[in-house]
């Protein structure tokens, strides 16, 4: 699971909307939910401050590399960053294996009914050796 933008020092050809070189075969299905969706269009825009034309690429681009799901409940188990439950509603109805995040809130929880926690950077160390 995605909950925001990729990190700009890793990808930042990513921004180019056009690079559609860079999509990653990922060894599983990765799923984002339409709330999800328009966080990272508001994160892309605000703090990034990226024009519509890279936010509707990088957009586009997840529409087509992840599956989208829609959630069927609202959770409150993240009470220090209510968004931050958008992501376990899109991960339990993805029956998500993993739930990946770089915010702080998330990977506290280590794991989160079953579904293992990770930061970015431990995902890539699982992938990697596996």
């Amino acid at each position: 699971m995605l909950e925001s933008p990729p990190n700009p020092k890793v990808s930042a050809p990513v921004l180019d909307p056009t690079c559609e070189s860079l999509r990653v075969k990922l060894p599983r299905t990765t799923h984002l939910s339409p709330p999800l969706m328009k966080k990272i269009e508001d994160v892309l825009r605000r703090p990034f401050g990226l024009g519509e034309t890279q936010v509707y690429g990088i957009i586009r681009l997840f529409r087509d590399t992840f599956s989208i799901v829609s959630p069927e409940r609202d959770l409150s188990v993240v009470t220090a960053d209510p968004d931050d439950n958008r992501i376990l509603e899109a991960a339990s109805a993805a029956g998500a294996d993993d739930i990946i995040s770089g915010d702080t809130h998330l990977p506290d929880l280590a794991e989160w009914n079953g579904i293992p926690v990770l930061t970015p950077d431990t995902f890539l160390q699982k992938f990697l050796s596996a």
